[in-house]
């Protein structure tokens, strides 16, 4: 049986040989430096989600209106191979907004604290918004009557020789959800149909919902009703003139 000797003086005088091991020994010294010499980087993390902390604010009671999504974009620090987008993305950043201060109702401007993981060799140096502004209210939800609103601009609602009747809505109430301090200020609910011209005919079309205050205007900024419309319905009656005649009997 042959017998294979192994030299490594072979192996070094071996040009194909020389040539991967130098190949990999360069790779791994490479990669030797940039694990444990290679200096610190910068990299931006765009679109990392804020967390509104609701512990404090809902033993009051309270609810966030509006908007709820923020996010921000969080500039990291550390080496090349851990901050790298393979080894590190918006969801391992945890930015809490602090709501401890937050006891009633109103706009609040709430402080950012940025999070990292337990043993990240990285940091956070800088967050693009260290406030973001959230309104605070407790959530309440009311049946509202629904009152019919006909707005003729500069003429009548009907045709001389007409008039009109008694006005039908296809709903007679809404549902209004909202945060109590506007809905408290809710005067009536309308639902408004705006006229192109006189009619001399019944009429049916849909009307829009419409909250006013007592000043009859509609400033609700967080308010939501179940319907966004319903069907307005005037009908619409001819009239003539008449003589009259007197008759006696008996």
């Amino acid at each position: 049986r042959m017998k294979i000797k192994f030299s490594l003086n072979d192996l070094f005088n071996n040009d194909k040989f020389l040539l991967v091991f130098s190949l990999a020994a360069a790779l791994i010294i490479w990669l030797m430096v940039v694990v444990n010499v290679s200096p610190a980087t910068t990299r931006v993390i765009q679109g990392v989600k804020v967390n509104i902390d609701s512990t404090v604010p809902s033993q009051f009671g309270l609810e966030v209106f509006g908007e709820k999504d923020f996010t921000v974009d969080v500039t990291v620090e550390g080496k090349k191979y851990q901050i790298s987008s393979a080894a590190l993305s918006a969801e391992d950043i945890v930015i809490t907004a602090q709501t401890n201060s937050v006891d009633s109702a109103g706009n609040r401007t709430l402080q950012l604290k940025p999070e990292i993981p337990e043993g990240a060799d990285y940091k956070i140096k800088s967050i693009s918004s260290k406030t973001i502004d959230v309104y605070f209210d407790m959530p309440k939800t009311v049946q509202m009557v629904i009152e019919p609103q006909v707005v003729a601009d500069g003429f009548s609602i009907v045709e001389e020789g007409f008039t009109s009747g008694n006005i039908n809505l296809s709903d007679t109430s809404v549902t209004v959800t909202g945060p109590s301090t506007e809905i408290n200020r809710i005067e009536k609910v309308v639902a408004k149909l705006v006229l192109e011209k006189s009619l001399s005919s019944n009429k049916s079309a849909k009307a829009e919902i419409v909250l006013l205050n007592d000043k009859n205007r509609s400033d609700f900024k967080y308010v939501t009703t179940s319907l966004d419309e319903v069907v307005l319905t005037i009908p619409v009656l001819q009239t003539k003139e008449l003589n009259t005649v007197v008759g006696f009997k008996n």
